[in-house]
């Protein structure tokens, strides 16, 4: 039960805002390249982005599976 509700109000919430700010961000990147390439900044963050999404990802993927088990075992508080 704990499980399909979070599921329900995550995955289109979160992602879905994420899904967003990553489109918008390519079509900025899209209009300017040459202007965002030269920038140290930019370069700098897109490599950050490059290195900490997949590192992150994987983060929070464990502890959300840690969370949804901990649900299904009954440990946590209603």
């Amino acid at each position: 039960q704990h499980k399909a509700t979070m599921r329900a109000v995550f995955l289109p919430c979160v992602l879905g805002g994420l899904g967003v700010a990553v489109l918008m961000g390519i079509a900025l990147f899209l209009q300017h390249p040459r202007v965002f390439a030269r920038m140290r900044w930019f370069r700098v963050k897109a490599g950050l982005l490059v290195v900490c999404l997949p590192v992150l990802h994987l983060w929070a993927r464990g502890r959300v599976m840690r969370f949804y088990d901990a649900i299904e075992a009954g440990q946590l508080p209603e």
